[in-house]
């Protein structure tokens, strides 16, 4: 049987999502936060999942209106997810939050980018304190990851030293995830990180210049030789 066109896929996806969202909003007239105070929470991180999958995939106005919706739909969770009281439910929504605040980000532009940008750092730092390397290795790694990517997106946007201080964050956050993501354990998500970290050391490399950036470019170029032993097996 014939595959239909790509555009009709993308369209069925998105009605899904749309369906997605209209059911968890259904859910919350019943699970309200006053009497099912942790199922309330439970749908509002669903509600945000579903939200933040929609408008990744618009574009415009309507995805950053979906985007903005996902960080509130996730801020309402946390005033139940709290970290004293339900740590790793926090941890999972603040990583969610931070991922909705990144996508938003880049969107954005300007200021209003880089606010949802620096917001999205100080959430996946949050998640990381209940998200430890000894405790959660994976949720950890994975969370680092994240927060490489945003970093390296603010420091994309800023100049001087501050920007390279973002770069550089995000160069240890990488270098951090793959004390878990390895080669031999997790071949996919270290070269996916290998990829990220030589973005961000070239980057950096460029912004420096003269021999401190030709040592991060040579560092870089060894990061996506090491990517490429996994991509082009």
């Amino acid at each position: 049987t014939p595959r239909p066109p790509a555009r009709f896929q993308v369209r069925r996806e998105l009605c899904g999502l749309a369906d997605a969202v209209g059911a968890y909003e259904a859910a919350l007239q019943v699970r309200t936060e006053k009497d099912m105070p942790a199922q309330w929470a439970m749908t509002q991180n669903n509600l945000g999942n579903a939200l933040q999958s929609l408008g990744d995939r618009l574009g415009g106005e309507a995805g950053a209106k979906r985007l903005a919706e996902a960080v509130s739909a996730y801020e309402a969770a946390l005033r139940v997810y709290t970290e004293m009281d339900m740590p790793a439910d926090w941890a999972k929504t603040q990583n969610n939050l931070g991922n909705a605040l990144r996508i938003l980000g880049d969107r954005l532009g300007g200021d209003a980018g880089a606010e949802r940008l620096a917001a999205a750092v100080s959430a996946y730092e949050a998640a990381l304190r209940v998200r430890t390397e000894k405790d959660m290795p994976a949720d950890w790694a994975m969370t680092q990851y994240n927060l490489g990517n945003v970093l390296q997106s603010l420091g994309d946007r800023l100049g001087g030293d501050d920007g390279a201080k973002r770069l550089a964050a995000a160069v240890s956050a990488y270098e951090a995830a793959l004390r878990v993501y390895t080669e031999r354990d997790m071949p996919a998500q270290w070269a996916m990180t290998q990829n990220a970290l030589g973005n961000a050391l070239r980057t950096l490399g460029d912004r420096l210049g003269r021999e401190a950036g030709a040592a991060l470019l040579v560092r870089a170029e060894k990061a996506f030789a090491a990517a490429r032993r996994v991509t082009e097996r």
